[in-house]
């Protein structure tokens, strides 16, 4: 009997000085089993027929709120580590949507054709996708891997010259990892 008088004693200490009594109260036995008094009925799909409606989450925030003339949310477009709009390419959030006279450039004064690169006039050039550019740029390496290759079925000497290179960057590789290699030589 003195052991639970201590435990309540020491109980109502630390309830005192730390609060927190409504999560000592147990819930009523009815949510403890899972049941209540709520009727609802199923179809055989699992849809509610009757009984507890399904409720629709709200968020504290708008969706879908197109301000400053803008066709689209801000974040709908991503350029140079930085969100904007994708109507017109915008990056100010303040910004009020010029349309599609931004987004190609228009506005942007152009750099002489001989000075720019290659891969700098790809991103420049929004016309194209990103998969459209980098399908070139494949069908391009390819190109230029089979001219290599006619190359080196007319000249002999070109061939030997690049397998010898492919087996001197083995053997140093080999060298690195301490692995012994067996060299055709």
């Amino acid at each position: 009997k003195q052991w639970y008088q201590r435990r309540v004693a020491i109980t109502a200490g630390i309830i005192e000085k730390y609060g927190g009594k409504e999560h000592l109260d147990a819930p009523p036995k009815e949510l403890l089993l899972g049941a209540s008094e709520e009727y609802v009925e199923y179809s055989r799909t699992g849809k509610v027929i009757k009984g507890q409606e399904k409720i629709i989450p709200r968020s504290k925030y708008e969706e879908d709120v197109h301000v400053y003339g803008h066709t689209t949310v801000y974040g709908s477009y991503w350029e140079k580590g930085q969100w904007g709009y994708k109507c017109c390419g915008a990056l100010q959030k303040a910004a009020y949507c010029t349309g599609s006279a931004s987004r190609t450039g228009a506005d942007v004064p152009q750099m002489p054709h001989s000075s720019r690169d290659k891969d700098e006039e790809d991103v420049l050039d929004r016309s194209r996708s990103l998969m459209e550019i980098h399908q070139e740029k494949m069908v391009a390496e390819r190109k230029r891997k089979k001219e290599k290759i006619e190359e080196e079925r007319e000249n002999p000497l070109a061939r030997e010259e690049r397998l010898k290179k492919i087996l001197k960057q083995l053997d140093e590789r080999a060298k690195k990892k301490k692995v012994p290699t067996a060299t055709l030589r």
